[in-house]
């Protein structure tokens, strides 16, 4: 009885989020917020590591 109601309430709750979502593009927007952030933040870091390792003198990494 109980495992009853809650299947059906996380059903039910999971159904009406996949609504949302896919019915209002803001809240996709805001859901997905995180995720765009992180990438940026990753791209950002990736281009400071290529602009650190380019020398007009060559490699910069004494260890190669």
């Amino acid at each position: 009885m109980v495992t009853t109601i809650i299947v059906g309430a996380s059903l039910a709750l999971a159904l009406a989020f996949t609504l949302a979502w896919l019915l209002k593009p803001g809240l996709r927007e805001q859901i997905e917020a995180p995720k765009h952030l992180f990438q940026d933040q990753v791209r950002q870091y990736d281009q400071g590591l290529n602009d650190g390792r380019e020398s007009p003198g060559g490699n910069s990494d004494a260890s190669e």
